[in-house]
């Protein structure tokens, strides 16, 4: 049984993350969680609504150059990917290096003006822009 483990390989490593509305307008809950079961606990988080370049390119994807597409994508990022939900990302970031496995972020998003933001340009500073098709909003329950 021990070369099985081995032998089974995974095209994607998926990583849930759900996003909502925290009780303190302005700020947001998530809590990330990974295909066997390891979770983080709830925590707040603050979306970047205040700074005036990344709403302006949040609202302007399709027309943004790389640098612009860049900056959006490194404050969603870094919002999103803070503490146990970062510590979690590198973990499986970490596990996948050399298997030729990718990590797939499913984002579930709530409410509306959180959605609405492009998910699709996560950009980890560190790493790079994530896969082509990585980062998957997906309906909220």
């Amino acid at each position: 049984m021990a070369g099985l483990s081995a032998m089974v390989s995974f095209e994607y490593r998926d990583l849930l993350i759900a996003v909502w509305s925290d009780e303190t307008p302005g700020l947001f809950r998530a809590r990330a969680e990974e295909e066997f079961g390891r979770a983080t606990p709830p925590a707040r988080i603050y979306l970047p609504f205040d700074d005036r370049w990344f709403v302006q390119y949040a609202d302007n994807v399709e027309t943004l150059n790389s640098r612009e597409l860049h900056y959006v994508g490194a404050r969603l990022f870094d919002s999103l990917f803070q503490d146990e939900i970062l510590r979690l990302y590198v973990h499986l970031l970490q596990q996948i290096r050399n298997t030729g496995a990718k990590l797939r972020v499913r984002l579930a998003l709530d409410p509306p003006v959180v959605a609405r933001l492009p998910w699709e340009c996560l950009y980890d500073i560190p790493v790079g822009p994530l896969e082509p098709g990585a980062a998957q909003p997906i309906p909220s329950e």
